[in-house]
C-alpha cells in the first residue's frame, strides 16, 4: 500500500502489527527492541501482540546469535543473511503486501478465506541495493491453499497450524483475520533460496469492504519493482 509524496514519489504506508494504525492516524509506530522489524503504535498493542509475535521474533534473534558465530566465508552464512534480508525488506512493505494479499485471497467475498489460501511471492535480490525497502524486486505472485505447504519440508506443516492460530486469534480481537503471505527469493547458481512467512492482519469488516479492487498481481509487481539505478542487476 503506497501514498504519493509531494514530488510524486511512492511512498510504502508502515503500520502497527497489531492494530493497523498508520502514522496517518497521528501515531508515532516504534520497532520490537528484540527482533528490530515489528512496529506497535503502543505498548498495550505490543503486549496484545506478544503471543503471537513471539514465534517471529525469537526466530529473527535466534539467525542473529547463528550468524555471529558463523565465519565470513561459511556457506551456511550466506543463506541466513539473505534471509534476513528478506526478513527486513518484508517488514518494510508489510501493508504493500497485506492489502495485496487480501485482494488476491478475495477476502471481500469470503472472510474465512485466510482459513483457506495463502499468498506466495516470489521476489528477486537487486544487487548493490542501498535501501532495506527496495533491496528485493517482487516478479510474480500466486495464490494457494494452505495445505499445499504442509507437503513442502522446509515450510513444515507448523505453517499451516500457524495460520489458522493467528487467524483465530485476530478474529477473536475484533480484526478480520490474519493471511499468511510467503516470500521466496527465485533460485540463481550462485546463491541459496531463502524463503520467510510473514502474516498480515486484516483490518475490521467496515475498513474491508471499503477497500479499493485491485489488479492485485500487477499492482504488487509495480509497487515493489526493487531499487532503481544505473547499473543495477539481479543477484
Amino acid at each position: 500500500m503506497y501514498e504519493l509524496a509531494a514530488d510524486g514519489r511512492r511512498v510504502p504506508i508502515r503500520c502497527c502489527e497489531q492494530c493497523a494504525k498508520t502514522e496517518d492516524d497521528n501515531v508515532k509506530l516504534l520497532l520490537c527492541a528484540a527482533c528490530r522489524s515489528s512496529l506497535y503504535c503502543s505498548k498495550k498493542c505490543q503486549v496484545a501482540n506478544r503471543q503471537l509475535h513471539k514465534f517471529k521474533c525469537r526466530s529473527a534473534v535466534r539467525r542473529e546469535e547463528e550468524l555471529s558465530q558463523l565465519s565470513s566465508n561459511d556457506p551456511s552464512r550466506k543463506r541466513l543473511e539473505l534471509t534476513d534480508e528478506l526478513r527486513r525488506f518484508t517488514a518494510k512493505n508489510r501493508a504493500t503486501l497485506g492489502h495485496a494479499a487480501i485482494q488476491a485471497i478475495n477476502m471481500h467475498n469470503d472472510h474465512d478465506a485466510p482459513n483457506k489460501f495463502a499468498l506466495e511471492v516470489h521476489v528477486e535480490r537487486v544487487q548493490h541495493a542501498r535501501k532495506t525497502q527496495t533491496c528485493f524486486r517482487a516478479l510474480r505472485a500466486v495464490v494457494r491453499p494452505l495445505e499445499y505447504y504442509a507437503t513442502i519440508t522446509d515450510l513444515s506443516v507448523l505453517v499451516h497450524q500457524r495460520a489458522r492460530y493467528h487467524h483465530k486469534n485476530k478474529t477473536e480481537d475484533g480484526m478480520m483475520g490474519c493471511i499468511l503471505i510467503i516470500l521466496q527469493c527465485v533460485p540463481r547458481q550462485d546463491s541459496p533460496r531463502p524463503v520467510h512467512c510473514a502474516t498480515f492482519c486484516a483490518p475490521d469488516a467496515k475498513q474491508l469492504l471499503n477497500s479499493r479492487k485491485l489488479n492485485w498481481e500487477e499492482d504488487l509487481i509495480k509497487d515493489m519493482p526493487g531499487e532503481q539505478s544505473p547499473g543495477n542487476a539481479a543477484w
